[in-house]
This record gives C-alpha cells, structure tokens and sequence, in this order.
C-alpha cells in the first residue's frame, strides 16, 4: 500500500438501524458528550463517497484518504454487509467501477481507486459540479434499497449552485454527511431522509461538518501537550460520531 503522505504528489425519534457497540466506554478529555467505544454497523449500508478533486483539494485529500480508510475499517467491525463506492468531481463527474459494479466490500478497493485518480481542474470562481455529482451519485444509490443509501461528501467550494436545492432531494437516502465549508448553511434540510426500513422519516436530516476544522484541523492533528495518544483519541471521536451519524 502507497504511504498516504505521497499522495500529494500522486493526487497533486425515528428508528435507528442497529449500530454495534463493545468495549468498556469512557469519556474522554477535551471530547466531553461523547465515547470512546468501538463501533461498527449492523444493517445493510451501501455508502458512496462524493469527492472533490479540483486543485484546490490538494492538500486536504491525503488525510480525507486515511479517513475514508478509518472510517472503512469501523464500518466493517458490524455484521451488516458494508459496500462502497467512489464518484470524483471537478470539471467533469465520474465514478470508479469494479468489474462492472459501481460498489465493491473491499475497503482495499476504495484506497487503491483515490490512489489512483488524478487530482486537476477546478474553476477560478470555485464553482464546482457539486449539484451533477450529487445527482450522479443518487442515481448510483437508486440501484439499492433505500434503506441502505448514504452519501459522504467532501468538498471545500461555497454553495453558489442553485440547481442544489433542485436535485438532492429527489431520490430518498438513509443517511448523508457532508464535510464542506462553513459557509455550507441549510444542506442539511435538502434531502429526503428515511429510516434503514425504507420509510420517511421528515424529523432527519443530513450530518454537515466544517471540512476545514474536522478533517484538516483536528483529524490526525498532533498535540504536543498529550502526544500520540491524544491523536489517536481525537480520531476515534470523530470517526464515532461519523457512524452514528451514518446510521
């Protein structure tokens, strides 16, 4: 496996579904409200991960990869079957097939795909093709239940597409996260929202984190004062919090 820190250069109320749980749990400083348990999902989820690619992204995409490929791991500790599937999006939408499916149960497969894509384009006002991407990735999730469909957005554009608002909601979804910026306001109402059963639910809404301060501020961040134990803490928080979120 490529070392993550290379890719800069290769890249330039409602019924919850069952969510495992083990350990012993505890709180932990500086992340008071939430546990430090190990996690993993029980139901059936198909998760696509909508990623953005422009140049602008450069920096941040190494660490969106060894987060992608954390939280992977964490989904897997579940009994459900867990697939994945990439969509890329800059000047242009695409997605990553395997064998002719456009999800795959190998977290392997996932990393070696954001390996291999190449990072480039972007617009000068940094208007991506958020709202396309968006769409192209539904229309991949209409092929599952709906109960099963999540969505994982990373992006650092401002909302500026109007077509947004339009399109999301068209195709239900069990769950969506996105990682975007802080300027981001309201996405988490566009979606129609239901339960791991298929059915509405219009109390949910999509998980919205600030890209910058989760995954390039605090995601593998270094504290001096508490030194390596403090980053892999802070990372099993946040990679909690993205799973029950996910469910």
């Amino acid at each position: 496996m490529p070392n993550p820190k290379q890719m800069k250069k290769r890249l330039s109320s409602d019924k919850r579904p069952r969510v495992r749980t083990g350990g012993s749990p505890r709180l932990e400083g500086g992340t008071a409200g939430f546990r430090e348990i190990k996690m993993g999902i029980d139901s059936p989820t198909t998760i696509d991960f909508v990623i953005d690619y422009s140049r602008s992204m450069k920096d941040i995409l190494p660490t969106i990869y060894i987060f992608c490929r954390d939280l992977m791991n964490a989904c897997k500790l579940g009994s459900g079957r867990i697939r994945f599937g990439i969509t890329f999006f800059s000047d242009e939408v695409t997605k990553k097939i395997w064998k002719n499916e456009d999800f795959t149960e190998l977290p392997t497969d996932v990393l070696d795909g954001l390996l291999a894509r190449e990072i480039g384009g972007g617009s000068r006002d940094r208007r991506e093709n958020i709202g396309q991407a968006v769409r192209y990735s539904l229309e991949k999730l209409k092929k599952v239940p709906a109960g099963e469909r999540v969505l994982i957005l990373f992006t650092d554009t401002p909302p500026q597409d109007m077509e947004l608002a339009n399109c999301w909601c068209e195709t239900p979804i069990r769950s969506a996260v996105l990682f975007v910026p802080v300027t981001y306001t309201g996405s988490e109402y566009i979606f129609q929202m239901v339960d791991d059963q298929g059915r509405p639910v219009k109390s949910r809404t999509s998980f919205v984190f600030d890209i910058e301060e989760v995954i390039r501020s605090r995601y593998l961040k270094i504290s001096q004062s508490d030194g390596e134990e403090r980053i892999l803490k802070d990372n099993t928080v946040l990679r909690n919090q993205l799973l029950m979120a996910l469910s």
